[in-house]
């Protein structure tokens, strides 16, 4: 069983509403580590099934991590749950505090129960996500690449039309590419570009271009 498993691997900062999350189901792998206690060298390589955070169900999937020196490399992290899926490749550099090429892929039919589990504050989204991230350079700072599709989004203060949004950020700037939307009026398309002061509490955005083509 994993409850026990989670215990002992999650930060203990990790706390959702307080308390420690409860984490269940069945885990099966292996570990191979060589070198000082203090930061072996290694590969970690898991199977498991049936997971489950605070009662909610996150499927079946693996993991596999290596570490060699001060780099971390996740060759995949994989989480199936019916037609919902994420998967995760990349690396961190340790010491530089730097991600190599990183991916992230997300696809959700109904995001509410994840976001319930995870963060419960959150629960007033529901809805059809699917996500697409790249990212590399500083973890604080990252450039990254963003395409994220969002369909029958309801929200504490109202639905939301399909919307699609495509970004890229580079250091202290954002480019938003494309912001699309529906609504009751018609379709709504902006780009824009925003930059983030060095203290990174406050953003100057300039609007590039609107537009709104109203539905038959």
């Amino acid at each position: 069983d994993m409850e026990w498993l989670g215990a002992y691997l999650l930060p203990a900062s990790w706390t959702i509403e307080g308390a420690r999350p409860r984490i269940q189901g069945r885990a099966q792998g292996q570990a191979r580590l060589a070198g000082h206690w203090s930061s072996p060298d290694g590969e970690l390589a898991v199977t498991f099934d049936d997971l489950r955070l605070r009662g909610h169900r996150f499927g079946a999937g693996s993991v596999r991590i290596f570490k060699q020196r001060g780099t971390v490399t996740v060759d995949s992290i994989q989480l199936v749950q019916e037609s919902d899926r994420l998967e995760i490749h990349g690396s961190f550099d340790i010491a530089a505090g730097r991600l190599g090429a990183t991916r992230l892929q997300l696809t959700s039919g109904q995001i509410c129960p994840y976001l319930d589990a995870l963060a419960p504050q959150g629960g007033w989204l529901s809805g059809r996500v699917s996500a697409m991230i790249e990212g590399s350079g500083p973890l604080a700072q990252p450039d990254f690449k963003l395409d994220l599709y969002l369909e029958r989004i309801n929200t504490a203060a109202g639905s939301l039309g399909d919307t699609r949004i495509q970004a890229r950020g580079a250091g202290r700037q954002v480019h938003i590419e494309t912001a699309e939307t529906v609504t009751p009026v018609g379709r709504v398309r902006i780009a824009a570009s925003l930059t983030r002061n060095p203290a990174g509490t406050v953003f100057d955005a300039n609007l590039e271009d609107a537009t709104l083509r109203g539905e038959d």
